[in-house]
């Protein structure tokens, strides 16, 4: 059996890995890339996209489409944005700037004691609840 001995005041291994600028965020790069513009045709695509994603999602919440067909009207909504717009409220999609404001909703079905708790809640006084209940 051998025995290594360890000189405690010499380092057993020193790093020889890349220079310590690359190390830190390669700083060349991130100011490359903060002086990049992104082209008004880039926004455009991207926000494209983005409604696009947002109408079929509320479609799909709403139930007026199923999940399958998710990717069918998305082409169609590729080729003509405003005829599946049309299209889709045809069938019954209610988009949230035609959806009825919170304020100004039906409350044909809503109690005595829940129209007094929110007359009192539009009012600023909050509901007096004892033990949990209400």
């Amino acid at each position: 059996m051998t025995r290594i001995m360890l000189d405690l005041g010499r380092a057993v291994k020193t790093y020889a890995g890349p220079p310590a600028d690359r190390m830190a965020g390669r700083p060349a790069r991130a100011a490359r890339a903060a002086k990049t513009t992104v082209s008004a045709a880039t926004v455009a695509k991207a926000q494209g996209f983005l409604d696009r994603e947002a109408l079929l999602d509320e479609a799909v919440h709403q139930g007026v489409i199923g999940g399958a067909l998710r990717t069918h009207y998305a082409a169609c909504f590729d080729a003509d944005p405003q005829g599946t717009r049309n299209y889709l409220a045809g069938i019954g999609l209610v988009t949230r700037a035609a959806a009825t404001p919170p304020d100004q909703y039906l409350d044909t079905h809503l109690s005595t004691r829940e129209r007094e708790r929110i007359a009192a809640a539009r009012e600023g006084k909050g509901p007096r609840v004892i033990n949990g209940g209400l």
